[in-house]
């Protein structure tokens, strides 16, 4: 109880130690950014003491692994309804485990590429290749809350730290509720004969799969639903098509041949109003913007 209270440090606080976290362990802190808890350890249990990190700085930030976040967010709805604002402070942050993992988000709309990431919502399916499709959220696309995404080019091992997006007016397209990826906050088993339309994530090979017997799904990670189409359910795998949004005519390689795309759909369309996958720059229009877009990745990338 009360171990950093009152603690005049300016900067931010990681533990990476097992430890447990008493009443006010880290409050009254004015000056402290954040406190980020890196252990591997269920937070729940620990949040039984009330107001841990009270009477803090109004932007302060509390950051917990994904997989205990849920637990640890209705733990400060209890205590905002005493008093405060915790819920609001509580921040999750994602620790790589491969290069692709599914994660489940409970911040309402997630600025991903704030913290780096590229991420992915599970908008459609093909039965006949057995493949997902997948949408890169943007400003435009954002994750909802308590659904899942698809996040890629991870580093194993690195942290990850979640930050809300600020907007909530503006946003032009609704892709994030077409979304077949389904939150999953608890460790759980997913057994085959519960499992007619759920699939688990398969890390090593990197595809969503039917457990021939059981599989668990760890807490914070996100299950393929679909819910549907009776086809869907005589299928035990879905693979992946991840590309680089930047590869415009599909051959696998982000080169001249997309300059020369887009060129083509400028010159077809010299308004701007063209297909919008050409629309690399993300300014709502097609224009020698993207051309450039594309020109700079190549040069920062002659190997690929």
């Amino acid at each position: 109880h009360h171990a950093f209270e009152g603690c005049a440090v300016k900067h931010d606080l990681t533990f990476d130690i097992p430890f447990t976290i008493g009443e006010q362990a880290f409050a009254n802190m004015p000056n402290c950014p954040s406190v980020t808890i890196l252990t591997p350890m269920d937070l729940s249990s620990n949040f039984n003491d009330s107001y841990i990190f009270d009477g803090n700085k109004d932007d302060f930030e509390f950051y917990v692994d994904n997989k205990y976040f849920k637990k640890a967010y209705d733990k400060c709805l209890d205590w905002d309804m005493a008093d405060g604002h915790y819920a609001g402070q509580l921040r999750p942050f994602i620790r790589a485990e491969a290069e692709v993992q599914p994660v489940s988000c409970y911040l309402g709309y997630t600025n991903y590429a704030a913290a780096g990431l590229n991420a992915y919502s599970v908008t459609g399916y093909d039965l006949n290749s057995k493949t997902l499709k997948l949408t890169k959220l943007d400003e435009n696309t954002l994750n909802h809350n308590e659904v899942g995404v698809i996040l890629t080019d991870l580093k194993p091992g690195e942290i990850y730290k979640l930050q809300p997006w600020a907007g909530g007016e503006g946003l032009t397209s609704t892709e994030y509720w077409n979304n077949y990826l389904t939150e999953n906050w608890e460790e759980w088993t997913l057994k085959s004969d519960d499992s007619l339309r759920r699939w688990g994530w398969d890390a090593e090979n990197k595809k969503f799969v039917h457990p021939a017997t059981s599989m668990t799904i760890p807490g914070g990670s996100a299950l393929l639903y679909i819910g549907d189409n009776d086809a869907a359910l005589n299928i035990d795998e879905w693979a992946l098509t991840v590309s680089n949004p930047l590869d415009v005519n599909n051959d696998g390689s982000v080169n001249v041949g997309d300059v020369n795309a887009v060129l083509a759909e400028i010159l077809a369309h010299p308004d701007g109003d063209g297909d919008s996958k050409y629309d690399v720059s993300g300014d709502g229009s097609v224009n020698v913007g993207d051309v450039n877009v594309i020109l700079a990745y190549i040069l920062e990338h002659p190997d690929e």
